[in-house]
């Protein structure tokens, strides 16, 4: 199957716009006869919505960016692409914030404000340096599963880094922690706080944003005790769009699935779950924490297929402009890409060292217009 020829599947039909979910959520549906993953994308500009591939044999070498000038060019990470996989990127780039290999390993990454802080560059430790913003890429294209992906990250020195914009502008520690799941049911999240990584293996089936992963379990205790009577209805479930409220229903509603009977039905309820923690087109979003939906996934890690819906995308500014409701979603199949032989489009999507005279401008988020007020 050519990659520009990707078969449309429409899982659902909406009668009624759907809602989307507000500032990225991720769920699991982790049965013994079905892995599926869904996320959503949520925020204030069109970070990216469209599809990248890594191919076996690229070759890659960590952009640091930050602190180029203090890491010896010995010690950058650089290696050979072993699976490939599909992913949607940090902005328009070559750097995975979402994906999923062929083996089955899935990545996404999710905003998390206020807390996080990267680790800087420290000349004593001798371990490889990666920059954060390409680990995506590395472990989809390294690792095979959850277990291979946590040795790498515990092998490798993790530090800040910048993602490209626009050219010669880069933008400076965008606050993400990642979840890793594959097709044996294994999680992970991995956060940066206080300039530490911190992993939490074997973990839960929903991460959204804020609080740090440790206060979002202690959360989920909080709503254990509601029964599949309360859960019909949510009684005694928060409402609104917050980070918080998200990750509470999104533990009741799994907990209270039943059993899927094929894959197909874990699909609908991965969809179901992921669309019912959505925030629909507000004119109040997309204004401090509060972000529409641009994009939603499904990932079928046994099957190592991906279902991509475009929900809605940007036209300058905060312009929204609705998808056509009946396009429902884009089945990408792994197993119908031939990863052995590069399409000249994707020739040069590898990850490179910027040069330094390309570096024009480091800047925070809050210095983009489309980011303010």
């Amino acid at each position: 199957m050519k990659i520009c020829n990707l078969q449309i599947l429409t899982l659902l039909v909406f009668s009624t716009v759907t809602p989307v979910s507000f500032a990225c959520s991720d769920i699991f549906i982790n049965q013994a006869n079905a892995h599926i993953e869904a996320r959503s994308m949520d925020f204030g500009v069109n970070i990216a919505d469209n599809d990248i591939f890594g191919f076996v044999g690229q070759k890659n070498i960590t952009d640091v960016i930050i602190d180029a000038d203090k890491v010896p060019a010995n010690q950058l990470t650089s290696w050979t692409n072993k699976y490939g996989y599909w992913a949607r990127p940090a902005f328009n780039t070559s750097k995975a914030d979402d994906g999923m290999n062929t083996q089955g390993l899935s990545l996404s990454g999710l905003y998390l404000e206020d807390v996080t802080k990267y680790p800087i560059y420290d000349p004593q430790d001798k371990r490889p340096v990666l920059g954060v913003f390409d680990m995506g890429s590395y472990l989809l294209s390294q690792a095979k599963n959850v277990d291979e992906a946590i040795k790498l990250i515990k092998s490798h020195q993790i530090i800040q880094s910048a993602i490209q914009v626009k050219p010669g502008v880069f933008l400076k520690n965008v606050p993400i922690h990642f979840d890793l799941r594959d097709s044996t049911g294994n999680s992970a999240v991995i956060e940066f706080i206080a300039g530490q990584v911190k992993v939490y293996e074997h973990a839960g089936n929903v991460m959204t944003n804020g609080p740090t992963y440790p206060e979002q379990l202690a959360l989920a205790k909080k709503y254990a005790a509601i029964n599949k009577a309360q859960a019909h209805s949510l009684d005694g479930l928060p409402g609104d769009f917050t980070s918080e409220a998200r990750f509470a229903r999104g533990q009741v509603l799994l907990r209270n699935l039943p059993q899927p009977y094929s894959h197909g039905e874990a699909l609908y309820q991965a969809d179901f779950v992921i669309s019912s923690l959505s925030v629909p087109f507000l004119a109040t979003a997309n204004h401090g924490n509060t972000s529409n939906t641009i994009w939603r996934v499904l990932k079928d890690l046994d099957n190592k297929v991906v279902y991509t819906n475009n929900v809605v995308y940007f036209q300058g500014g905060n312009k929204i402009v609705p998808t056509d409701i009946t396009s429902g979603y884009t089945k990408i199949d792994l197993n119908n890409i031939d990863f052995s032989a590069v399409p000249q489009e994707f020739e040069n999507s590898t990850i490179q060292v910027t040069p330094a005279d390309q570096v024009k401008k480091i800047i925070r988020a809050s210095d983009l217009p489309e980011f303010g007020e």
